[in-house]
């Protein structure tokens, strides 16, 4: 009898302990993480010289919310992974060897720490980050040469690993300028794409241009020369491009200049050739004199040609006036615009003072030009007249215009 009660207190102490084995896998232990799989990387060292990938791995005793992040002993990059689950494999902490910060892993040694929400138990291990020489594995090239922009147009190229890169383009003629950037292992057609736009006040047109690949902790470099065979195209209600051969009729316009008497013998507002101009070859110079000391010395006028200049109706919420201005060192100048309609209405924008050196776009919303009239009519402005006058008065003031033009729904986008 007391054979069979021991028999019986052992068989009862092994289906307890067995139940509690089985009870670790589903309750939230101390550690939560399991013998069966403890927290561990997948590759040691994590090699992403050729853009390798590397993943994080345990089995917890529960499903449970968890986090993990990466240092960089030397760099201080950080890489976060964060789930709620069982199970951390390659499907929530796949790693390119990317990081989170503004810093940059490099060849190091790294610390990866896991952290359980609910208990507030960690897990720590440490492996190194291998990351051999940085190489462009495929050149830059541009996907369309000549360029017309007619279809989308992007760069391309493949790296040897994820990491940042800049693209600088220059027109060889226009001296224009855009930047692109990026963090990615490829430029493709959607973080390399190209509108053909400038991020300076001038125009890329017709021309050869040279796009330069770079990277911020590196020399190397790389270029590609290529044609633009037809500009970007500028949606929107043009006035006037200045390219005319002397005043007169010229897109929908009749230009012509006017004077303040006095100042007329030793002032010019004249159609000549600049360059760089904002766009085109010629521009729009204004050269004046203030004899008389008036403020005013004189101007130029845009009619239209037509009864309107094609402007449907819509909000003047939704109308912005635009011109390129160039202004000199000297900082005597300022220019002031009345927009006219058909009913004998007009409206202005504030006073122009050219404070600054070389060119700048300008524009205006219509619905806050201030006037004489009732209501604002986009569809009947017939007329633009732009004035130059001295600041302060008696003095020389010169300046340069170039590329009036109305767009909708938001500002000119050079």
């Amino acid at each position: 009898m007391k054979k069979i009660y021991s028999i019986l207190i052992l068989s009862l102490t092994l289906f307890v302990s067995c139940k509690r084995d089985a009870e670790k896998l589903t309750q939230i232990g101390p550690a939560y993480v399991t013998t069966e799989e403890t927290f561990a990387i997948s590759s040691d060292p994590a090699d992403f010289t050729t853009g390798g990938k590397v993943n994080f791995k345990a089995k917890l005793t529960a499903y449970t919310p968890w986090s993990i992040e990466v240092k960089g002993l030397v760099s201080g990059a950080i890489k976060r992974f964060s789930d709620t689950s069982q199970v951390i494999d390659i499907s929530n902490t796949q790693w390119d060897g990317s990081s989170d910060t503004t810093l940059k892993f490099r060849s190091e040694p790294c610390v990866a720490k896991l952290y359980l929400t609910a208990s507030k138990a960690t897990k720590t291990i440490n492996f190194n980050y291998l990351l051999g020489p940085f190489s462009i594995t495929t050149p830059l090239a541009i996907s369309a040469n000549p360029v017309d922009f007619s279809v989308p147009v992007n760069f391309t190229g493949e790296l040897n690993r994820v990491k940042s890169w800049t693209i600088i383009i220059k027109g060889n003629t226009s001296g224009a300028y855009k930047k692109i950037t990026g963090y990615d292992k490829s430029l493709n057609a959607i973080n390399a794409a190209w509108d053909g736009s400038s991020d300076t006040a001038i125009f890329f047109r017709t021309e050869t241009c040279k796009a330069t690949l770079s990277f911020p902790d590196t020399s190397l470099t790389q270029t590609v020369e290529f044609t633009i065979s037809k500009p970007k195209a500028h949606p929107g209600y043009l006035i006037n491009d200045f390219e005319a051969a002397a005043f007169g009729p010229h897109l929908g316009s009749y230009i012509g200049n006017y004077f303040d008497a006095a100042d007329q013998p030793t002032s010019t507002i004249a159609l000549g050739a600049f360059s760089p101009a904002s766009e085109g070859n010629k521009v729009l110079l204004f050269n004046c004199n203030d004899v008389n000391s008036s403020y005013y010395t004189g101007g130029v006028y845009h009619n239209s040609v037509a009864a309107n200049y094609g402007i449907p109706s819509m909000s003047a919420d939704s109308l912005y006036m635009n011109i390129f201005v160039y202004g000199y060192a000297d900082g005597n100048a300022a220019l002031s615009i009345e927009v006219k309609e058909s009913d004998n209405e007009s409206w202005a924008p504030p006073q122009i003072s050219i404070n600054w050196v070389g060119w700048k776009l300008v524009s205006f919303k219509y619905s806050q030009m201030t006037g004489s009239g009732t209501t604002r009519e986009p569809s009947k402005i017939n007329a633009v007249n732009i004035s130059m006058n001295s600041i302060p008065k008696g003095l020389n003031c010169r300046a340069m215009i170039d590329y009036l033009i109305f767009t909708k729904g938001g500002p000119l986008k050079p």
